[in-house]
């Protein structure tokens, strides 16, 4: 037997087996922001299934069986009609109109679940006694749609909604994943959409209106969108990965699309880093009584020395949260939250580099003394 497909090779470098429901937003933390790479950037860390853009409220509808649209139908439907031709996009929309999430779940999952909830910024297509997402609107690019459109004018935007219309699909949908995973292997990725970015001139800009469309993440979904996330929370108490909150776009990474649901490289690398603690580590704060993983003091350093000018940078300040709040109970770093905005600005590498020093002596900032 090689090595590789050993069982003791394997034991030795603990592969992890994960899921990813959701977005772009999951998905490219494995590859650190990286589009031109595939998989996982950490050989042990390992991607069984990746369900793109399936919502959980459409999960759990019906699956259409008129004359018009059936599996039958679905399944005839090809790559030429698409904008997007690729294979996982044209096997991405027949997933979502033949609800193939939770069976394919069923079938083979891995050992990690990890979601997020991108897909309660758009909306759905009511039809029938189904409701189905358009799929980044490729459904409108069908013939399906092409040749019986007024069937399918009816659209259902969940988050727009009261809460209690459709919370119940969503409970649905977890109560189905906890019976399939253990409890502490189920991960959050919170999503903050972002409303600005930093652009190829190093300047902080709004993003444009063709990038916010009902297929795209929207900045103005956030605070429903928070409130659901901590309901979710309460009610199912997963891990949680919670850094969008301090980025926003990079047009340098993103040059094509900067549409609310892409950030700086930072965050990629930094979420990927709690991913893994949370894969191999799993530590348990007894003084919190509960699992904490927060960012690092590296990334702190790196938010501080963002290759803005200091202009830049004040209103980047205004608009992302501060990572400092994370260490309320590290005082020499919770101190900087008393700084004035201007004197931080004005002295952000000297602090930065302070903040760096941290690495070596963590032990001793977050110790009793």
């Amino acid at each position: 037997m090689e090595k590789g497909n050993s069982r003791e090779y394997l034991a030795e470098k603990q592969f992890k087996f994960v899921d990813i429901h959701g977005s772009c937003v999951s998905r490219m933390i494995f590859i650190e922001g990286d589009k031109t790479l595939k998989g996982s950037l950490d050989e042990r860390v390992k991607i069984n299934l990746y369900l793109d853009k399936h919502p959980m409220i459409s999960c759990m509808t019906p699956i259409p069986k008129s004359d018009i649209l059936n599996e039958k139908t679905i399944l005839q439907i090809n790559q030429n009609e698409l904008w997007d031709k690729s294979e996982h996009n044209l096997r991405g929309i027949q997933q979502e109109l033949l609800k193939a999430t939770i069976p394919m779940l069923e079938n083979k999952h891995g050992e990690y679940f990890v979601f997020d909830l991108y897909d309660f910024h758009t909306d759905l297509v009511v039809y029938e006694n189904t409701m189905f997402s358009p799929y980044k609107y490729e459904f409108y690019n069908t013939n399906i749609y092409n040749e019986n459109k007024e069937q399918f004018q009816l659209r259902f935007t969940p988050i727009e909604s009261p809460l209690g219309l459709w919370y119940g699909y969503v409970k649905s949908f977890l109560d189905k994943i906890y019976e399939m995973y253990e409890s502490d292997k189920v991960i959050l990725v919170r999503f903050k959409a972002c409303s600005h970015y930093i652009s190829k001139n190093k300047t902080i800009e709004e993003i444009p209106d063709r990038f916010i469309n009902p297929w795209m993440a929207n900045w103005k979904y956030n605070e429903k969108i928070f409130q659901l996330e901590e309901l979710i929370i309460k009610e199912f108490n997963p891990r949680v990965i919670d850094v969008s909150k301090y980025y926003i776009g990079d047009e340098e990474l993103f040059p094509e699309d900067l549409q609310g649901a892409h950030f700086e490289k930072n965050y990629y690398m930094e979420s990927f880093k709690i991913l893994k603690k949370i894969l191999f580590e799993n530590e348990f704060d007894e003084n919190q009584k509960k699992y904490r993983y927060r960012i690092s003091y590296e990334a702190i350093a790196n938010m501080l020395t963002r290759p803005i000018n200091d202009n830049s940078f004040a209103k980047l300040w205004d608009i992302v949260e501060h990572p400092m709040y994370e260490f309320e109970d590290v005082e020499p770093l919770y101190r900087l939250i008393e700084l004035p905005t201007e004197l931080l600005i004005e002295n952000r590498e000297f602090i930065a580099n302070i903040i760096r020093m941290t690495n070596t002596i963590e032990y001793i900032l977050e110790g009793k003394y």
